[in-house]
């Protein structure tokens, strides 16, 4: 007789209980051990074994018996054959000649995790007679493929984990990952090679030894230099960050080391640079390469006699200041072409740090995109939407040649578009090396930008050029054949921030 609807609803209440256990079963064992309870309290069962093949390692049987979970080696389990097919008009029972028949031995279900090697899952009833599901191959099919979905699941978070490259394939993994950093800093690392730049950075933070961090644009180095501040014995004391790409030639001297009244033009009362207002503190010096030859031996002077003079004074003035710098530069270059002196740089390059472009630590991006979108959503009292499969594959994917500046950017300008809708992360909006693409009119449409629209796309094109260089040679106000304080004025007036190009 065909299997009554009773029969019916009782094995999809069975899947049911089963699918619910391996929600949070995130290991092979988990799922053994999840399969085993529901089982246990819905058919009394004695025993479950799970059986799969570990990538590099061979075959594991996950073994779950009353309420313990052990694991061992295992052989690749034997083929079985396919069920026999009953006649609708014959009695429903086990074949006798079945592997799997439960009045000879434990119920065997294949479980299709691959094509090349699926699984089992091995089920003791112990004496008792299965109910009328365990009898139909429908069930047990589907039985294997939940099983089979959990352990695919499952396999995605082990080689996360050991790979840690797309780790945290679910909101509840990323969580705990983000749970499991520092939350004393605001520098996401899960990769070897950034855990080993923040080792660096301990190791030297309690000396007044002089760090030179390198590496390209957008990948932290202001982020580092306020971690080693944090961590020294000066944290108590001012954390002075300057720009030297974004000082013009004529006034950095002076913002550096400050000046007395009468100094110069329009300088008319004495004014500390930012030796003396980091005093007891950490004075960064971010694109070091930008100074001027002169400025150069002023600041040789500074750190090897650890006093200053003011612009236009006599007088040396003591000064108690680490100093880190960072560039994104070859200096080695510069200093074979007389632009920067090498005594300075082996000066400042005493323990030097380099930090690794995005690309070649993949394994923050899912960290990274998901702390930026923790970030903004939580800002707006909202709960973060989780990041899915595809959306970690796009992204790891992608060349971000501005680091995690891009990155940020880039999660930032998505959620703005995707408005109250699901989150979009589609690159498709994104240039060959993932930067926005100029504006361009949809096909068919008559739209242009406003005049504020183009004036601010013109600048943000400039200034990505420059690096977010202002002035001098190569300097976005070159590139726009404008006068920098011109510029100044239209960036301040549009809301376009120099830092995000830098």
């Amino acid at each position: 007789m065909p299997v009554s609807s009773k029969q019916d609803s009782d094995g999809l209440r069975l899947l049911g209980e089963v699918a619910k256990g391996l929600v949070a079963a995130h290991r092979p064992g988990a799922v053994a051990a999840a399969i085993g309870r529901v089982l246990a309290a819905e058919v009394g069962a004695h025993q479950v074994a799970l059986t799969l093949r570990t990538p590099g390692t061979g075959w594991t049987r996950h073994t779950w018996h009353g309420g313990s979970l052990h694991h061992e080696v295992a052989e690749e389990p034997a083929p079985m054959a396919p069920p026999r097919r009953r006649s609708a008009y014959e009695e429903p029972g086990l074949e006798e000649d079945r592997p799997g028949n439960p009045r000879t031995g434990p119920i065997r279900i294949p479980v299709p995790c691959s094509d090349e090697s699926p699984g089992e899952l091995s089920i003791d009833l112990g004496r008792q007679r299965p109910s009328t599901p365990w009898q139909h191959p429908s069930f047990v099919d589907a039985l294997g493929r939940v099983v089979a979905i959990a352990c695919r699941g499952s396999e995605v978070v082990s080689k996360v984990a050991a790979l840690s490259r797309t780790a945290f394939r679910t909101s509840a993994a990323l969580r705990a990952a983000l749970e499991g950093l520092d939350p004393s800093s605001p520098i996401v690392a899960a990769s070897l090679t950034m855990r080993g730049v923040l080792a660096q950075a301990e190791l030297v933070a309690p000396h007044t030894t002089s760090v030179l961090i390198r590496g390209e644009s957008g990948t932290g180095k202001e982020l580092i230099a306020r971690h080693i501040h944090e961590r020294s014995d000066r944290k108590d004391g001012p954390f002075v960050a300057v720009n030297c790409a974004a000082l013009p030639e004529g006034l950095i001297e002076s913002e550096l080391f400050g000046h007395e009244p009468g100094a110069f033009t329009g300088a008319r009362a004495m004014h500390k640079g930012r030796f003396e207002r980091a005093a007891g503190g950490t004075l960064f010096l971010d694109e070091i390469g930008e100074l001027p030859q002169a400025v150069q031996a002023k600041l040789l002077r500074a750190l090897q006699d650890r006093e200053i003079e003011r612009v236009g004074g006599e007088q040396a003035i003591p000064v108690d200041v680490r100093v880190i710098s960072a560039t994104h530069q070859a200096l080695e270059e510069h200093m074979e072409n007389g632009r920067f002196r090498s005594d300075l740089f082996y000066r400042l390059s005493a323990f030097p740090v380099f930090i690794p472009a995005l690309r070649e630590r993949p394994e923050d991006i899912a960290l990274i995109a998901q702390a930026k979108i923790g970030e903004i959503y939580q800002s707006r009292g909202k709960r973060p939407p989780e990041l899915t499969g595809q959306d970690l594959d796009m992204l790891i994917g992608a060349p971000w040649p501005g680091n995690v500046r891009e990155l940020q950017n880039h999660i930032e300008r998505a959620i703005i578009l995707s408005g109250e809708g699901p989150l979009r992360l589609d690159l498709g909006s994104a240039g060959p090396s993932g930067r926005a693409a100029p504006w361009s009119p949809i096909p068919g449409s008559t739209e242009v930008p406003t005049l504020a629209e183009a004036t601010r796309r013109s600048i943000e094109a400039a200034l990505r050029e420059a690096k977010g260089k202002l002035y001098g040679p190569g300097g976005a106000a070159e590139l726009l054949d404008v006068h920098p304080s011109t510029l100044q004025a239209k960036m301040a007036k549009l809301g376009v921030q120099r830092r995000d190009f830098a």
